[in-house]
């Protein structure tokens, strides 16, 4: 590929990982940045509700009931589907781990709202360095630093990116209407996409969901004062 369809694609993953993630307080402001440069109107109407208070609070209550909350959610973990549930999640983050450390990179621990090694939006952040990376790469003519990443690509799509699409392709049952709805479709399907270029066929997991916690008694507030509900 190109430099400049590296770039275009890089942008693509990015705004992918944006609408991804859990819309905290940098939510409206991240988004709106790679819209500047990458617009898709599937996602002006999470750009137009974030930009109030209000708008932003509803939204997470969505993300929350959508995607972390009830019998009904979609979990956008890796973990959270087959292998046995629980018993292979250490190896699974730990490999996870390993990726994104070989290539200097680690969850910043002075955000409160960042994910874990395993969620949806992490794992596109990944891939969209490992794009920028590419593309600069291409631009320089590394002939052994491309190969290297490029091997990197068609490994984390087979093992872990690519592995999760397919268990939420199988799993989401999100309501039409839901603000959340069109951006995991345009994710899934570039994911997809990206798996479907490079010639990399996942093998898909066990589609066993694992089990929720117990619910208690009392009511679970879906968008508490500090920010999200404790899992």
């Amino acid at each position: 590929m190109s430099v400049e369809a590296l770039e275009d694609r890089a942008l693509d993953f990015a705004l992918a990982a944006a609408v991804s993630g859990y819309p905290a307080a940098t939510f409206h402001q991240r988004l709106a940045t790679v819209l500047e440069v990458k617009p898709a109107d599937w996602a002006a109407p999470l750009l137009h509700a974030s930009a109030s208070t209000a708008g932003l609070a509803q939204l997470q209550a969505s993300f929350l009931a959508a995607f972390e909350v009830g019998a009904g959610r979609v979990p956008l973990h890796e973990t959270e589907y087959g292998r046995s549930a629980g018993m292979s999640k250490g190896n699974d983050l730990a490999d996870l781990a390993g990726f994104y450390k070989a290539y200097a990179l680690e969850l910043n621990a002075d955000e409160g709202d960042h994910e874990l090694y395993d969620h949806l939006s992490v794992e596109l952040e990944f891939y969209t360095s490992l794009l920028a990376r590419q593309a600069l790469l291409t631009q320089q003519g590394d002939a052994e630093g491309l190969e290297v990443v490029e091997a990197t690509r068609k490994s984390f799509l087979r093992d872990h990116l690519g592995r999760l699409a397919l268990a939420l392709q199988a799993h989401a049952r999100l309501d039409p209407e839901s603000a959340w709805a069109p951006a995991l479709r345009a994710t899934l399907d570039l994911v997809a996409a990206e798996c479907a270029s490079l010639g990399v066929a996942p093998a898909p997991l066990d589609l066993s969901l694992a089990p929720e916690a117990p619910e208690v008694s009392c009511a679970v507030n879906l968008n508490p004062p500090g920010g999200r509900a404790e899992r």
